[in-house]
């Protein structure tokens, strides 16, 4: 059984542009009731998922967040649980 996330594709954006839409993007999920969501950063020279992933350690919204499983995108996602 596959369970669709709520998900932000962020392939094009630079980091910066990245960190204001991912802010935006969970403080809407939290609104929403979202439990779970997914943020699409792929995987290329890694400064997106390593700029994302060090704002989701710091973020008070995020409870937990961790790379994406086999069929999820595994390591060009980051599954992020909210509080």
């Amino acid at each position: 059984m596959n369970i669709m996330l709520i998900s932000l594709d962020l392939h094009g954006y630079d980091l910066a542009e990245s960190l204001i839409l991912v802010d935006r993007f969970l403080a809407e999920a939290l609104h929403k009731d979202e439990k779970q969501v997914m943020i699409i950063h792929g995987n290329g020279k890694g400064i997106l998922k390593k700029g994302i992933r060090e704002y989701l350690s710091e973020c008070s919204l995020v409870l937990s967040y961790r790379k994406g499983n086999y069929g999820e995108g595994e390591d060009g996602v980051t599954v992020v649980e909210l509080r």
